[in-house]
């Protein structure tokens, strides 16, 4: 084995496990009102959503990754994560999203949702960066990491400069009225980055804290999922 698949092998060994209870699958697809994610068994797969976790987007549907809704959310006692969906029969939902993001937000797909209650739990809602422009919701300035158009389509290949610990989320109010100055500690812990690996950037959030990006060549595990299918992280911006 190479040294460097060795060392992907001890960060996948102490990555988050997650103990888990068995949930009977559920097969279905999320309707207006209060879903769940499903289980990593009951999941589909596709751009955005995956075993057991589903992506949301911003400032549009299908954009950049902002945040994640989990079955096993193991920054809340491995309890699964909600949405209330209020747009049936579009291709992506919009509507609040609980778990660690906590805000109005559009999610990658409905099929990773089951339909737990037709009446939502919140109000009616479209997330605040709607229509906005990437360089108004993510960073545009005073970062050389910074694209002046806010997120790099093709990604930027920069180096970890140390090991590195990458989130699942990092909360709505980074993306928020408040994002140029609201911080967050990070959530959803999902493994370490070794340092010297390669990393590419999607964008840098409003604030300067976060890079969001993926691993080249590797996935990480969702918690409790059964194999690795998540590319897209939140890793703290002093570790490029």
């Amino acid at each position: 084995m190479q040294a460097g698949a060795k060392r992907w092998a001890v960060v996948a060994a102490t990555m988050l496990a997650v103990a888990v209870t068995a949930v009977s699958p559920a097969h279905a697809t999320g309707g207006y009102g209060f879903n769940r994610v499903t289980s990593p068994g009951a999941s589909s797969q596709g751009v955005g959503y995956g075993y057991g976790w589903v992506g949301l987007s911003g400032p549009g549907v299908n954009d950049p990754i902002v945040g994640n809704l989990f079955f096993y959310d193991n920054s809340a006692g491995n309890a699964a994560d909600h949405m209330d969906i209020f747009n049936p029969g579009y291709t992506y939902p919009r509507g609040w999203a609980y778990g660690q993001f906590g805000g109005c937000a559009y999610a990658y797909t409905f099929l990773n949702f089951y339909l737990e209650s037709g009446s939502p739990h919140n109000g009616n809602c479209t997330p605040s960066y709607a229509g906005m422009a990437k360089a108004d919701l993510f960073c545009s300035s005073g970062d050389w990491l910074c694209p002046a158009y806010g997120a790099y389509q093709d990604t930027l290949r920069v180096t970890i400069n140390q090991n590195c610990p990458a989130f699942g989320n990092v909360g709505a109010a980074l993306f928020g009225p408040s994002r140029a100055t609201a911080s967050s500690p990070g959530y959803n812990p999902l493994g370490t980055i070794p340092v010297n690996w390669p990393f590419d950037v999607r964008y840098v959030t409003k604030n300067r804290q976060w890079i969001m990006g993926k691993v080249p060549g590797f996935q990480f595990s969702a918690p409790g999922a059964p194999a690795p299918d998540l590319n897209w992280v939140f890793v703290p911006r002093g570790c490029v």
